[in-house]
């Protein structure tokens, strides 16, 4: 990442994670994205799954909470 640039994001935003998350611009994503899921319904859970999955991240999930790494 460039130097300064900040290339990690952890939300916690009530249910509105996936909607940030697929809002930020490609070039902006960051490397590291931790976020909840564990009150999202299944269809959101699996929309912003696919999306991170297409973006180039590995997901790793527990207990609500997941990690997507680049």
């Amino acid at each position: 990442a460039p130097e300064g640039r900040i290339d990690w994001l952890h939300l916690d935003v009530e249910g509105y994670d996936p909607q940030l998350i697929m809002a930020i611009e490609d070039d902006l994503l960051p490397n590291l994205i931790i976020f909840e899921e564990f009150n999202l319904p299944e269809e959101e859970k699996n929309t912003i799954f696919t999306y991170l999955q297409n973006k180039q991240y590995v997901l790793f999930t527990e207990s609500g909470c997941t990690l997507a790494l680049k």
